[in-house]
Protein backbone atom coordinates (compact mmCIF):
# COMPACT_ATOMS: atom_id res chain seq x y z
CA UNK A 1 0.00 0.00 0.00
CA UNK A 2 2.83 2.41 0.84
CA UNK A 3 4.51 1.65 -2.47
CA UNK A 4 1.31 2.52 -4.38
CA UNK A 5 0.94 5.78 -2.46
CA UNK A 6 4.57 6.68 -3.06
CA UNK A 7 3.96 6.38 -6.80
CA UNK A 8 0.40 7.72 -7.03
CA UNK A 9 0.87 10.93 -5.04
CA UNK A 10 3.80 12.28 -7.14
CA UNK A 11 2.01 11.23 -10.33
CA UNK A 12 -1.10 13.18 -9.34
CA UNK A 13 1.03 16.18 -8.40
CA UNK A 14 2.77 16.09 -11.78
CA UNK A 15 -0.59 15.96 -13.56
CA UNK A 16 -1.89 18.93 -11.60
CA UNK A 17 1.29 20.89 -12.30
CA UNK A 18 1.10 20.06 -16.02
CA UNK A 19 -2.53 21.17 -16.17
CA UNK A 20 -1.61 24.45 -14.48
CA UNK A 21 1.16 25.08 -16.99
CA UNK A 22 -1.15 24.38 -19.93
CA UNK A 23 -3.81 26.73 -18.56
CA UNK A 24 -1.27 29.51 -17.91
CA UNK A 25 0.23 29.14 -21.39
CA UNK A 26 -3.19 29.22 -23.01
CA UNK A 27 -4.13 32.42 -21.19
CA UNK A 28 -0.81 33.98 -22.14
CA UNK A 29 -1.33 33.20 -25.82
CA UNK A 30 -4.86 34.63 -25.74
CA UNK A 31 -3.67 37.81 -24.04
CA UNK A 32 -0.88 38.17 -26.61
CA UNK A 33 -3.26 37.70 -29.53
CA UNK A 34 -5.68 40.25 -28.10
CA UNK A 35 -2.84 42.76 -27.61
CA UNK A 36 -1.79 42.24 -31.24
CA UNK A 37 -5.34 42.95 -32.39
CA UNK A 38 -5.54 46.12 -30.34
CA UNK A 39 -2.27 47.26 -31.88
CA UNK A 40 -3.43 46.45 -35.42
CA UNK A 41 -6.73 48.26 -34.84
CA UNK A 42 -4.84 51.38 -33.69
CA UNK A 43 -2.55 51.18 -36.72
CA UNK A 44 -5.51 50.76 -39.07
CA UNK A 45 -7.02 53.98 -37.71
CA UNK A 46 -3.73 55.88 -37.87
CA UNK A 47 -2.49 54.74 -41.30
CA UNK A 48 -4.97 54.97 -44.22
CA UNK A 49 -3.12 52.35 -46.28
CA UNK A 50 -2.78 49.80 -43.45
CA UNK A 51 -3.28 46.29 -44.81
CA UNK A 52 -4.74 43.48 -42.70
CA UNK A 53 -4.57 39.92 -43.89
CA UNK A 54 -7.60 37.65 -43.63
CA UNK A 55 -6.02 35.70 -40.77
CA UNK A 56 -5.51 38.91 -38.81
CA UNK A 57 -9.17 39.88 -39.28
CA UNK A 58 -10.29 36.40 -38.19
CA UNK A 59 -8.03 36.51 -35.13
CA UNK A 60 -9.42 39.88 -34.12
CA UNK A 61 -13.03 38.82 -34.68
CA UNK A 62 -12.44 36.17 -32.03
CA UNK A 63 -11.83 38.96 -29.50
CA UNK A 64 -14.54 41.31 -30.81
CA UNK A 65 -12.05 43.81 -32.26
CA UNK A 66 -12.78 45.20 -35.71
CA UNK A 67 -9.94 46.09 -38.05
CA UNK A 68 -12.07 48.41 -40.14
CA UNK A 69 -10.66 51.75 -41.13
Amino acid sequence: MKKLASIAIPAVMVCILAAGIVIAASRGVKNGEKAECESWAAQAKEYPLFFSADWQKEQCQTYGIALNK
